[in-house]
This record gives structure tokens, C-alpha cells and sequence, in this order.
């Protein structure tokens, strides 16, 4: 060609252009639509006309010619082989520089092997040929001639994919193909032969009655739609799947399948999910926590497609939630029974039961629900080894080493979905009285089906019952009430518990001590006395569980009933010094982080820290301030009642004067008043003098902040006699900042100016630069007030 630069072209998909394996920019959709009409057939004259159409459609401008000439300039600018004919333009280019001709090479090579009776070959070029497709050709260029041109490369990708699943249907390649075949009659239903394709994997892997389904929905189909019948080759394939087999002494196959939950509620999705699995892996594994309905949605599933394993359905409880989870080679030994073999038939050992049990089931596939796996080492000898059968397990771990699995992972139901639940099991009428009531106990239920028929079973069971009633016994004892008729939460919850290691149970036990719902990586590193390398470890290890929730990276929570089961272990395995131990270093560790957020505001550590603190680590707040003390206001307020339940009484009303700053910033006054209640009744019971100081102080800060000053100048007053008793003058400093305050407001201007003077002065003799600002600030604000000279005044303090 004379040319020295490497063009390659590509329009199986976007239009793209390389030269020398550098990609290149087209300038416009001009010179892309006149390209791209080239590029169609290279090495043949393209009519000037057919490229103004191409580019304008119908509507062309007088200009159009011109267009097309420009958009030839601009490509030969590029370095295109482009030549002048007399009624229109060629593209020199070899054939193996445009993708869409080494597609059509490749399939003419695959065609070639397949006649010659070499399928594998056929099949490797055909994926090869496939393989060049980037999507619809030249996708990107709005041109409806280029747009039909492209419908007609589409039509023999389609072919050459009907053609190179046809090979590797040669090949017995059925349990590969199902999962691709079950997208391609979803994506093309008007597709025939991937119909028929799709209805001979079925067919081969065992399950004909699956395959006929296949064909009567694309019947009806086709009936509905068009009024027509499928094609001959589909009619005759039905006729041949229905043929009777040759006659044989063959006894029914077990059915062991347990009942399905009538009207089973909010898990369509994850029965469609398995379902799918199943169609594309043949084994469909579902995974959660106990009680979230593993078994319910894996009999669903198993009796939806039970017609289509008519050898045999067999079910069966493994155990994992059992101290003694079944052994491999006893189950194996009754399936081999349930199978028609005597106990003379059956070997002895595990891997030559197996092995029988993959021979008879390869001829005859079955449908296996493997309930309440322990692990994936007690699975793997009971599946089948051939495709056609399928499997359905259920587990509490996640089973991550069992390899070929689908995973379906069960999360709580929705707050709609119990809802309904529980609307489907006693009805709408007792729900509609006490709407406020039922929110409460959903969000209690926290989206657990047993939970949730626990709760509805004892509201049957005592139709005199209020709902207000049920609410308060299970939020004073949820483990007690949530138990019903062999359904009992606690027992749930122990084989959980028991099956944890030692390190990960005693840090439950310790969460359920410190009754706090959300836990950090710094709380378990404290709680544990750990490393945080370790405690993290932990606290995966609880999740894994389904203990902890995961909502964070390093943040988990503990839902209310299982935090409630927590403290149930701790009690009656840790004694209180020990709880009280781990308590303490948690508070510890809190106290630093509100220093750390105190410091933040005020420039220096807060004047208390009697309760003894413990080093933060890494777990330095990224955002400290009154942003954190907010983010952190329900933890604290948690935290407040935690300390003085455990008599930690310095820790406790630390913790609630350290929102103060969040405090004075307003809209916090429930807060405010809650949780300083608590403290003062934990430091009034042991006599500690500051700590009831400090929140007479806060609590008469509140006051004036609120206008109350009857109320505010009882608590200060109140506050400083103590302060003085102790001579603790940093607190004798804040309450005078308020009494100045409240003087100035009630226009005692000679009041407020003493008090702001002496508070100016005990802020100076502590070093609080922060408050000394703040009595500078009301005693100016005063002294402007009187008429003063402010020189002189200021002079005088």
C-alpha cells in the first residue's frame, strides 16, 4: 500500500482508530460517520450519495457534498489511505485491520472445524470471534443508515453465538452453558434456538420436567403475543422430552420435605435470588443468624421446584446449631437407605460412601436441602459430583471454603415487611388501635421473624393482653417473654453463644456489662484490656456471629434483645468487680476523648479529672469539638447511667459536665437535665462534694441560661457553699460569672460588676485564659452600662 503507518479500525462497538497501537482522536461526528460508512466495506467504493445520507438522512443541505469532502480531509489528514473514484470514495485497508472482518474470518475458521468434526477447535475460535465485541456497532454515531447497517452485524454475532453454543453442546458442556442460556431467553425471548439450546441443557442435566416448563411458558408466549406457534424443530424437541422412557422396576424417590410457611413474608427477593443460584451453580447456600428464617426460604424454594426432581427430595437438619453437629458418614448412610440400598450395600468408610452416593445420583438427580450446616468440611462429602441434582444448604457461619456455592446472605425483614408479618399472623384489627405501640415493638423486634411469631403467638395466646401491656414485660425481661411454644429466643441466642471462642465470648459478656448498643474498636480494646490489633479481631468474630452488626468501619451495634442476653451472661459468669473493671477503663478511655474535645474548644484540659483516665491510642476523634460531643450524645448519656449503676461515681459526673460546652450552644435541655439527674444521684450516694458542686453549678447554668433565676440563683447558691468548702476556686470563678449575669439582666448593674471583677480575678489566679475572656467581656459590657471610664475600672481588678 505504500504506507509506513499501521492503521487498525474497530467498530464492533464504538467507532475506534489506531495507529501503530497509539489510539487517535477523530476530529467530529463528520469525518466519524464518513469513516464509519467506509469502514462497512473496506477496499469498495462507497457512493458520494450514500455517504450525504449517512450523514444527513433524508434532509440533506446544499452543502452536504462539500461536507463529505471536508470530512475525507480531515481523515487523509490523519494519514487514511483514502481514494478519489468517480462516484464516490474507497478506504484502502487490509481486512485484518478492521475488527468486524477478523470476526467474520474467525467464524468461518470455527465452521470449517466443526464440519470437520473438531467441536473444542470450532468452539475456541467462535469465543475468540466473540470475544471482539465491545457492544453494538458504532454505537455511538446517531445515523440511521449506520444504524442498519450495525442491525445486520448484530445478526451475525447472534448467529455465530448460537453456533458456538451448539459446539460446546457437542462437547456435554451442559452445567457451563445453563447459567448463560437462562440470561440469553431472558435477554432474546423471541429467540428460538437459544429456547431450544436452553431446553436440551435442561433436559441433559436431569431435569426434563424443568425443560418443558421452558417450553409452555414460550408457548404462551408466543400465543399471547403473536397468536403463533413455536418453530417445527421446538415442537418435535417437546414431543421427543415427553416420549415415555423404557419401562423399569423403579420404586418412587424419597419426599422428605418439610412444610412451607403458609404466606411466607418479605423474602421474595431472596427466594428469587436462590432460585436463580440454583439454575446457574446447582448449589445455592443461605446464610444469617438464627431465627432469620434460613429454613423458611430454603423450603420455599425446595418445594417451587420439587416436580422438577421427581428421584428423590431429600431434607435434613445437620446439626451446626447442636453441640453435636451430625457426622458426614452417618448422613450419608441414610441417604444411601433412603436410596434404595440395604446396610449391606452401604461401605464403610466416608469417601466410598460419598462416592456411592455421587454414582446413584448422577443417574438419578435429586433435590438436597442440607439444613443448619456446621461448617463446610461437613458438607462437602454429601454433593453430588455431576450436574442435574441440586443443592440447597443453610448455615449460621458463612461457609466461605465451600467453593461453588451461591451465596443468599438473610437480613432483618424491613420495618413494612413485620409489620405485615405480624398483621398476617393476628390481624389488622388489633394493630389499628395502637399504632404508636406496634412501632415500638417492631423496632424491639429489630426485623426477626422468630422474634416477630414469638410475639405474635403470645398475643393469641393472650388475647386480654394489651399491646402497651406485652411491651412492658418484654422491655423489662425480653428473654423471659420472647418464648412461646418450643420458640425461644434464648435458646437461639446460647448455641450462637457457645459456639464462639473463649476471647470472643468473655468480650460479649463485657459488652453486655457496659450495656452500651454501640461499639467502637476502642470501646472492645478497653473492655478486652487488648491489643487493638486483637480487639478488632474480636469484635469480627461477634459479627461473624451475627452478635454484633457491622455499620462502620471499626463501629458496630448490639441490638437490644441480644445486648440484653449479654448482660445475662455477664452476670452469671463474671463477677461485679470484674464488670466493674472493664467498665472502668472503658469510661477511662471516653474521659480522654471529651478532654481531647473540651481542649479542642477551650485551648487547654478541663479543671477536673479526679476519675482516672486511660491512654486513648490511635482512637484520636477525627473531628473533635462540639461536632463530636453531639455525633456522641446518646453514647454519653448511656454512658452516665452505666457509671453510676457500677458506682463510678467521679466518671459519671465527669462524663456529664463534659457536654456542657455542647450544652451552651441550645436545644439540648432534655439532655441536659437527664442525664445530670443520674449523676447527682450516684454522687449524692457517695458523698462526693465537687462532683455534686459541679452539677448544682450546670443545672443553675441551665437556669440562667433558661431565664429561670429563682430557680438558677437556688442551685448556685447552693453550688458555692460547697465550692468554698472544698476551696475549689475555679468553680467558685463560674458560678460568679453567672451571678454576674443574672445581676446584669435584673439591671443590678453594681451587682453584676463586682461579681464579674472577682470572677475575672479567680479565672486569672486558675489560668483559664478561656473564662477570664468571658468575665472581660461582661464586665465591659456592665462598665458601658454604668457610664464608667473602662480604663480606670479594668485597672482596678
Amino acid at each position: 500500500m505504500g504506507n509506513l503507518l499501521r492503521f487498525r479500525f474497530e467498530i464492533l462497538g464504538t467507532l475506534r482508530v489506531f495507529c501503530d497501537e497509539r489510539q487517535l482522536e477523530l476530529p467530529g461526528r463528520r469525518a466519524s460517520v464518513v469513516l464509519g460508512s467506509l469502514l462497512l466495506t473496506p477496499g469498495q467504493v462507497v457512493l458520494t450519495e450514500q455517504l450525504i445520507q449517512a450523514m444527513y438522512a433524508e434532509d440533506p443541505p446544499t452543502t452536504a457534498r462539500n461536507q463529505v469532502q471536508r470530512g475525507v480531509s480531515e481523515l487523509r489528514r490523519l494519514g487514511l489511505d483514502i481514494r478519489n473514484e468517480s462516484t464516490g470514495y474507497v478506504l484502502r485497508v487490509d481486512r485484518d485491520c478492521v475488527d468486524a472482518y477478523v470476526f467474520d474470518d474467525l467464524c468461518a475458521r470455527a465452521r470449517t472445524a466443526v464440519r470437520s468434526g473438531n467441536p473444542g477447535e470450532g468452539a475456541r475460535a467462535y469465543r475468540a470471534a466473540l470475544a471482539l465485541w465491545r457492544g453494538p456497532v458504532l454505537s455511538e454515531l446517531d445515523s440511521p443508515v449506520l444504524m442498519a447497517s450495525a442491525g445486520r452485524w448484530e445478526e451475525r454475532r447472534i448467529i455465530a453465538l448460537e453456533e458456538r453454543i451448539d459446539a460446546e453442546l457437542e462437547l456435554g458442556l451442559y452445567q457451563a452453558l445453563a447459567p448463560e442460556l437462562a440470561g440469553l431467553v431472558r435477554d432474546y425471548p423471541l429467540c428460538e434456538k437459544f429456547q431450544e439450546q436452553y431446553i436440551r441443557v435442561l433436559h441433559h442435566m436431569g431435569r426434563t420436567a424443568a425443560a418443558l416448563k421452558v417450553y409452555e411458558s414460550f408457548r404462551a408466549y408466543l400465543a399471547e403475543t403473536f397468536g403463533s406457534d413455536p418453530c417445527i424443530e421446538l415442537r418435535t424437541l417437546r414431543q421427543t422430552l415427553l416420549a415415555p422412557a423404557p419401562a423399569t422396576a423403579t420404586t418412587p424417590g424419597p419426599r422428605q420435605l418439610p412444610p412451607a410457611t403458609p404466606g411466607l413474608t418479605g423474602r421474595g427477593d431472596e427466594v428469587g435470588q436462590v432460585r436463580r443460584a440454583l439454575d446457574q451453580n446447582r448449589i445455592a447456600l443461605i446464610t444469617g443468624p438464627g431465627g432469620i428464617g434460613k429454613t423458611t426460604v430454603a423450603v420455599e424454594v425446595a418445594h417451587q421446584i420439587k416436580d422438577e426432581y421427581p428421584n428423590g427430595q431429600l431434607f435434613i437438619d445437620l446439626g451446626g446449631a447442636s453441640d453435636w453437629p451430625a457426622e458426614p458418614g452417618d448422613v450419608l448412610a441414610r441417604f444411601l437407605r433412603e436410596l434404595g440400598l440395604s446396610d449391606p450395600e452401604i461401605p464403610d468408610e466416608l469417601d466410598r460412601r460419598s462416592a456411592c452416593f455421587r454414582s446413584i445420583v448422577a443417574e438419578r438427580p435429586v433435590l438436597l436441602v442440607l439444613d443448619n450446616a456446621a461448617s463446610s468440611a461437613q458438607v462437602r462429602p454429601l454433593l453430588p459430583g455431576t450436574p442435574g441434582s441440586a443443592v440447597i444448604v443453610t448455615s449460621r457461619p458463612p461457609l466461605a471454603e465451600l467453593d461453588g456455592a451461591s451465596r443468599t446472605p438473610l437480613a432483618p425483614l424491613t420495618r413494612e415487611d413485620s409489620r405485615r408479618l405480624l398483621t398476617e399472623a393476628i390481624g389488622a384489627a388489633q394493630l389499628a388501635d395502637d399504632p404508636a405501640t406496634v412501632d415500638r415493638l417492631l423496632k424491639l423486634m429489630g426485623g426477626s421473624p422468630l422474634a416477630l411469631r414469638i410475639l405474635a403467638a403470645r398475643l393469641t395466646a393472650k388475647p386480654h393482653w394489651s399491646l402497651s401491656h406485652l411491651l412492658s414485660r418484654i422491655k423489662e425481661n425480653p428473654l423471659d417473654e420472647l418464648r412461646s411454644d418450643g420458640l425461644h429466643m434464648r435458646a437461639i441466642l446460647d448455641v450462637t453463644y457457645r459456639s464462639l471462642p473463649p476471647e470472643a465470648r468473655r468480650l460479649f459478656r463485657l459488652i453486655g456489662s457496659l450495656r452500651l448498643s454501640d461499639v467502637c474498636d476502642w470501646t472492645a480494646t478497653a473492655l478486652a484490656d487488648a491489643t487493638e490489633a486483637s480487639a478488632g479481631d474480636l469484635l469480627e468474630t461477634l459479627a461473624d456471629g451475627y452478635l454484633l452488626r457491622a455499620v462502620e468501619p471499626a463501629r458496630f451495634q448490639c441490638h437490644d434483645i441480644i445486648l440484653a442476653y449479654a448482660r445475662e451472661r455477664a452476670d452469671a459468669e463474671e463477677s461485679q468487680d470484674q464488670q466493674r473493671a472493664a467498665v472502668e477503663r472503658v469510661m477511662g478511655t471516653l474521659l480522654t476523648q471529651t478532654d481531647a474535645a473540651y481542649a479542642s474548644i477551650h485551648g487547654r484540659q478541663p479543671p477536673y479529672a479526679s476519675a482516672a483516665r486511660r491512654p486513648i491510642g490511635s482512637h484520636v476523634p477525627a473531628q473533635l469539638g462540639r461536632e463530636w460531643l453531639a455525633a456522641n450524645l446518646c453514647t454519653i448519656n448511656q454512658a452516665i447511667r452505666c457509671c453510676a449503676e457500677y458506682g463510678l461515681a467521679e466518671h459519671c459526673w465527669e462524663l456529664a459536665i463534659s457536654l456542657l460546652p455542647l450544652f451552651e450552644s441550645g436545644g439540648y435541655n432534655d439532655e441536659w437535665l437527664g442525664g445530670h439527674e443520674v449523676a447527682l444521684e450516684a454522687v449524692h450516694r457517695s458523698g462526693d462534694q465537687r462532683g455534686q458542686a459541679m452539677l448544682w453549678y450546670s443545672l443553675g447554668h441551665r437556669a440562667t441560661l433558661r431565664g429561670a433565676h429563682e430557680e438558677a440563683m437556688t442551685l448556685l447558691k447552693r453550688a458555692q457553699a460547697l465550692f468554698e468548702r472544698i476551696e475549689d476556686l475555679h468553680g467558685q470563678g463560674l458560678i460568679a460569672l453567672d451571678l454576674g449575669l443574672i445581676a446584669y439582666r435584673g439591671e443590678e448593674l453594681r451587682r453584676a460588676r463586682d461579681a464579674y471583677a472577682r470572677a475575672m480575678k479567680l479565672f486569672r489566679r486558675t489560668a483559664d485564659a478561656v473564662h477570664q475572656a468571658r468575665a472581660l467581656h461582661g464586665l465591659v459590657t456592665v462598665l458601658e452600662a454604668l457610664g464608667n471610664t473602662l480604663a480606670s475600672d479594668v485597672r482596678a481588678i
